[in-house]
């Protein structure tokens, strides 16, 4: 198996790099994600950058559930969860102000046995 020392010097990698250099492309995996939302510019670009917050989420959701953490450990991982759901937050904003998808949509309303409105009922725990 070639090391990627001599991948990277291959002529088809070297085709493919200057085939998206002169394209404009650019592989988003490649890229890190920007500290700010507003520098994107593109609906997809968005989605992919909100998709990767999602799967950060989702893995360290997955982490702090862990029962052998000890408290710091849980209150770190809390506090990265919850900086990573004020950035997809922020992702969906952009999303919606660039003409995407409304992905910050209420999860609707919740109504008792007459019909009314219960105050707080489609917020999830409280």
């Amino acid at each position: 198996m070639a090391r990627n020392a001599e991948k990277a010097q291959s002529m088809l990698f070297r085709f493919h790099a200057s085939q998206a250099a002169s394209g404009g492309y650019l592989s988003l995996t490649q890229q890190r994600r920007p500290k700010a939302v507003s520098t994107v510019d593109s609906v997809p670009a968005a989605e992919k950058w909100r998709g990767q917050v999602l799967r950060d989420v989702s893995r360290k959701v997955t982490k702090i559930q862990d029962e052998s953490l000890s408290d710091y450990q849980i209150r770190e991982l809390n506090d990265e969860i919850n900086r990573l759901m004020r950035e997809k937050w922020m992702w969906e904003k952009r999303i919606r102000d660039l003409g995407g998808p409304n992905y910050m949509r209420g999860q609707g309303s919740v109504f008792d046995e007459q019909g009314r409105e219960v105050p707080g009922g489609g917020k999830g725990y409280r």
